[in-house]
């Protein structure tokens, strides 16, 4: 969940325009890889950018930044809407979609159901959640603060989750959730799509 959320560049365009922006160069690249025979793709939506240590600075509270995670979910919207459009509009293009922001939601909101005992705190940084980036003495900022067990934290730094989180997100991704992989038994596809979170194109043989 790199993307950092700007709320300066929203004074001078709406956040549907930007979304806007964004996709029509997300199509422009799909198109023209598909032009050079691209036909299958795999996409990935964004977190939720307003849980990110360093969203929660906005706000007053320490909460979870509305405006941040609003602008992740219209682009997450707007991003599933132009593959389904593309894949009736192109022959043979086929897509799956990763719900990052649904998986990362979930972590954040029952961390000890997935090994985590910290998803306010980054595990590396200063100030208030640790939310500052001046891990590893960025900004010419040397002191800092490095928790011992990084591994029992969802964000490892300002923006980025622990490297147990991505390889949680990376199994997901791949092999579905740890429930579906305990199963020995069949599955459907309507079943596979649950467990992964994904959206497969209707196109797929």
């Amino acid at each position: 969940m790199p993307l950092v959320y700007n709320p300066a560049l929203f004074q001078s365009i709406s956040m549907e325009d930007y979304v806007g922006m964004v996709i029509g160069n997300i199509t422009t690249v799909l198109k023209g890889m598909y032009k050079v025979d691209g036909r299958k793709f795999a996409m990935m939506g964004i977190g939720p950018l307003g849980c990110m240590p360093g969203m929660k600075l906005l706000t007053r509270n320490g909460s979870c930044s509305g405006a941040a995670n609003k602008l992740a979910m219209l682009h997450n919207t707007a991003l599933t809407s132009i593959l389904a459009k593309l894949e009736t509009r192109l022959y043979e293009f086929e897509y799956s979609y990763f719900d990052f922001y649904a998986s990362g939601s979930e972590k954040i909101r029952h961390p000890s159901k997935y090994g985590f005992k910290e998803a306010e705190n980054a595990c590396c940084g200063s100030g208030p959640y640790r939310a500052s980036p001046t891990c590893g003495g960025k900004r010419g900022v040397k002191e800092y603060s490095l928790c011992r067990h990084p591994e029992k934290f969802l964000f490892f730094d300002t923006y980025h989750p622990s490297e147990r989180a991505n390889k949680q997100f990376a199994q997901l991704m791949w092999n579905g959730s740890f429930e579906c992989n305990q199963t020995s038994q069949p599955r459907s596809i309507v079943q596979i799509r649950a467990c992964l979170n994904f959206s497969f194109s209707q196109n797929r043989k």
